[in-house]
């Protein structure tokens, strides 16, 4: 007969709270399980996450900016033969918050093994390979995209999948199917958990005031993050200025974003004389450029932007890790732009560069008008911004390892 499923430990101490982008995190971890027929029983006060303060989304009547998710681990499935659950564990990576497994020992047995997860009260939807979560508060997460390797960094093949029941609220459980058919153990499982709301995980990579984008005479405010991993993208949400303060924010597009989209923000000026500020947003080896429009806020949005790409083609130069509005540097009625390359060679050595983009009746120019070249090691270009001293800026002064418009 099946042994005996051994009582659960008892919960392990929760780690102290962890900061997130607008949101602090409490974490609750530890686990049992055993061998046998039946799947292990977590207790309902297992892995759980609870966030504050303020989200969007946040149901009538709930207590404002807490959002609880109770995320249990229930084990390993083989053959219709459970296992205790693996090793659990939760990070923070440059401000991220990352949940994984470590699979130590192969279970027995042939055919795909299932990593079995429980979310008590939840409601489930898996859509390309990421499982959609209702919480019981109403408030929506995302669990997923999910990778899987052996010990020798190969990857596995892998598919999510909800059982037969997942869709009730008292049973929803996630299913990751693993083929490890010629793996060499132990194995690690990584996915991604994040609000709807924000899906960048890294605390705010940029803070800025951005001038007047949509011509109502009250200036925006900008916050961006970047993604915390290559398959998912940075985040830009725009605040409209107004007599009340800053009100419900915009957020950009992602679609066809990287991972770094957002990692630089700022205005940039009037760049082609309009009488409307444009922004310009970091992104990976380019920038972008949103020409500001009357419509931001409201039924328009924000249009497509303009791409200036990294000028020389030589990429890993870190080009778009810092940007900054110029100011009139040619005195032709038209801000211009300044963008920081800190990671660029120069002379074969690692240096950085900075490139200074003239403002056009049609936007900015894409051929710079201007390079400066860092000395070795010095990451110039790690920062750029302007200096307010004149209306209309004439020159370029450089600063230890920033670019200053003077």
């Amino acid at each position: 007969m099946p042994p005996t499923a051994p009582p659960a430990p008892a919960e392990r101490p929760r780690p102290a709270a962890l900061r997130g982008p607008g949101r602090a995190l409490v974490l609750g971890l530890g686990l049992g399980g055993c061998g046998g027929a039946a799947p292990p029983t977590p207790p309902l006060a297992g892995a759980g996450i609870v966030l504050s303060p303020g989200q969007d989304g946040a149901p009538t009547g709930a207590r404002a900016g807490t959002h609880r998710l109770a995320l249990q681990t229930v084990g390993l499935r083989r053959d219709g033969r459970w296992s205790g659950p693996p090793a659990e564990r939760w990070t923070v990576d440059r401000g991220s918050l990352a949940q994984a497994w470590t699979l130590r020992a192969r279970p027995a047995g042939t055919g795909p093994l299932a990593l079995v997860l429980r979310i008590p009260g939840a409601r489930l939807r898996e859509t390309a390979g990421v499982v959609e979560i209702r919480a019981p508060d109403g408030h929506r997460w995302s669990w997923g995209p999910v990778a899987a390797w052996d010990a020798t960094g190969r990857p596995l093949p892998l598919r999510l999948a909800l059982p037969t029941g997942a869709s009730d609220p008292q049973d929803a459980r996630i299913e990751l199917i693993l083929d490890d058919t010629d793996a060499r153990w132990p194995l690690e499982v990584d996915p991604v958990l994040r609000t709807a709301a924000w899906s960048a995980a890294v605390t705010h990579e940029a803070l800025a005031g951005l001038g007047d984008l949509d011509g109502d005479g009250f200036p925006e405010v900008g916050v961006s993050a970047r993604g915390s991993t290559s398959g998912m993208p940075g985040q830009v949400l725009l605040y409209p200025g107004g007599t009340a303060g800053p009100g419900r924010p915009l957020a950009l597009s992602t679609t066809g974003r990287s991972w770094r989209f957002g990692r630089a923000l700022a205005g940039a000026g009037d760049l082609d004389g309009d009488g409307l500020d444009e922004l310009v947003v970091g992104e990976d080896e380019q920038v972008l450029v949103y020409a500001g429009t009357a419509g931001l806020f409201g039924t328009s949005g924000a249009p497509a932007p303009t791409a200036l790409a990294e000028p020389t083609g030589a990429g890993s130069t870190d080009f778009g890790e810092a940007v900054a509005g110029a100011g009139d540097v040619d005195g032709d009625g038209h801000d211009d732009l300044l963008v920081g390359a800190p990671a660029a060679l120069v002379g074969g050595t690692s240096a950085g560069q900075a490139w200074l983009f003239l403002g056009s009746a049609t936007g900015p120019d894409p051929s710079p008008a201007a390079r400066l070249d860092g000395s070795s090691g010095a990451r110039f270009g790690g920062s750029v911004l302007r200096s307010r001293v004149s209306p209309v800026v004439r020159s370029l002064a450089v600063y230890g390892n920033s670019l200053t418009a003077a």
